[in-house]
């Protein structure tokens, strides 16, 4: 398990953690933020297309990682699928009303998804074949503990009245 996490491989470990933490992380915060959206911008008729059309995206985006790196290569793969995470979680933050929140959360999912292909395209790629059981583990472990936190956090924010700050607080990961 040490090895995962020392020399040229730690970083990778780390990056596949953080792919799962974005990923995760909005899927389960948005159910319990959304109360709290609709309250504040409405949309109640649209208030299950934030969650649908970030999985719809992600599905999308998880399919087309292969041509993407193919076109523009790993490293700048990741460069652009995180700047567009992050301007699709702003686009969250910054939403008047239901209608731009969607799209954004639709950017946000392609994005997602991009992110997930990608970080299971990084452990085929860089992890050698004794690793990958591990780094799996380690995937699993990680959405597991956002799966807790996930709706934690975002009961944090609804409480606050502040259901922006859980796009806001997302940021720094992408980045």
């Amino acid at each position: 398990w040490g090895e995962l996490f020392r020399g040229d491989i730690a970083i990778y470990t780390v990056m596949v953690m953080l792919g799962v933490v974005l990923f995760s992380l909005q899927i389960l915060i948005i159910v319990t933020i959304m109360p709290t959206v609709v309250a504040d911008i409405g949309g109640a008729p649209y208030y299950v297309w934030a969650s649908m059309l970030y999985q719809v995206g992600a599905i999308v985006g998880a399919a087309c990682i292969g041509p993407l790196w193919r076109a523009v290569g790993m490293r700048n793969g990741f460069l652009i699928t995180s700047t567009v995470y992050a301007l699709g979680t702003l686009g969250c933050a910054l939403a008047p009303d239901m209608l731009v929140l969607n799209v954004a959360r639709s950017v946000q999912g392609l994005a997602g998804g991009l992110i997930t292909g990608g970080t299971m395209g990084v452990v085929s790629r860089l992890f050698h074949p004794s690793q990958r059981t591990r780094v799996l583990a380690l995937y699993q472990g990680t959405w597991t503990i956002c799966s807790l936190l996930g709706p934690f956090v975002g009961g944090g924010f609804a409480d606050m009245g502040w259901w922006r700050g859980a796009f806001w607080a997302t940021i720094p990961f992408a980045v």
